[in-house]
């Protein structure tokens, strides 16, 4: 989400530097023209920048002003382009009868139809599969 701030009084130019979690430094600088009536303004985008300049005290005491917010396509809940954490994960199933290269290939060859000439390789397409081979030795 974009987020456009600006300052209460009337000021050319304002910059002003928070320090976050971990020292993290964040630098706002806040242009404006009071010649025109410009009021300073900033947009941000960036998430955590937004979350650290309206914990500050100047914020809180009304000396910046959050004057809109504007949504973007990727902030859409629900969107095409949003995936939840467990679709992405992959059920892994392991067969422990499986402890040779031999046995490796064989049992490739055999499920997934595709052929292979290394343990590794089986090893690989398995995985590709959602199958683990714990006990394989190479």
């Amino acid at each position: 989400m974009r987020k456009i701030y600006r300052l209460a009084h009337p000021q050319n130019n304002y910059s002003i530097i928070l320090v976050g979690k971990g020292g993290n430094k964040v630098r706002y600088d806040f242009k404006g023209n009071v010649v025109n009536n410009t009021p300073a303004r900033l947009a941000l985008s960036n998430q955590y920048a937004q979350e650290l300049l309206e914990s500050c005290n100047l914020f809180k005491s009304r000396q910046i002003i959050l004057e809109r917010s504007i949504p973007e396509k990727t902030d859409v809940i629900g969107g095409a382009n949003t995936v939840k954490n467990e679709e992405k994960k992959q059920v892994i199933t392991p067969v422990s009868e499986v402890n040779t290269p031999a046995k490796a290939i064989d049992y490739v060859i055999n499920n997934f139809h595709e052929k292979v000439r290394s343990g590794a390789a089986a090893r690989e397409v398995a995985m590709a599969h959602g199958v683990s081979f714990p006990n394989l030795k190479m």
